[in-house]
């Protein structure tokens, strides 16, 4: 009986051994992973505030550019019956585009052009010639219309102007929302 309640025990020692090893390797998986989970965080934010960085050395080189004589408002003369939709970004501009080019063309505001579509026929102002297309060249409707986001400064003058405006606060939402490179914000606080 003793020999039987031994190896019983036995037994048990060892299935019990064999149970905290198991535990033990699993345990030590999920180490490892939180670990990788730790370094693929740190990935993540570095990547992310790289991308930050990228954006604002854009823009910063996008001003400089539309700041020098070579801007819009020294190059190009509109029209009188010329159309600028102008607003600050995320605040409708593309929206308005598309409802004046149907406007002008007699086609339904309801079919909704995606964004390249609406930027080749109703063009920006200052970043035309970089998407290949010239300012004073024939557009598909009459009267030409254009779209931008310059200060009254820097925009051609001497058309028509839509000012497009939006709540301040639902416009920098959408900027958050769609501009991934800013959702990670550090110098905000």
């Amino acid at each position: 009986m003793r020999v039987r309640a031994t190896l019983a025990s036995a037994s048990v020692v060892a299935a019990l051994g064999l149970v905290i090893r198991s535990l033990t390797q699993v345990l030590h998986r999920l180490r490892e992973a939180e670990a990788a989970g730790a370094a693929e965080a740190a990935r993540a934010d570095a990547e992310a505030a790289r991308k930050h960085e990228l954006a604002c050395e854009l823009l910063t080189l996008r001003n400089l550019l539309i700041s020098t004589p070579a801007s819009v408002e020294t190059r190009f003369v509109p029209a009188p019956s010329d159309v600028f939709v102008v607003g600050y970004p995320r605040c409708g501009t593309t929206w308005v585009s598309q409802i004046v080019h149907a406007l002008r063309t007699g086609a339904e505001v309801e079919k909704t052009m995606a964004f390249g579509e609406i930027s080749e026929v109703v063009p920006w102002d200052v970043q035309a010639e970089a998407c290949g297309q010239r300012l004073n060249s024939p557009q598909v409707g009459v009267p030409r219309a254009f779209k931008s986001h310059e200060t009254w400064e820097a925009i051609a003058k001497g058309a028509r102007y839509i000012y497009v405006a939006r709540d301040p606060v639902d416009a920098f939402l959408s900027c958050y929302e769609h501009l991934p490179a800013y959702a990670n914000l550090p110098d905000l606080g």
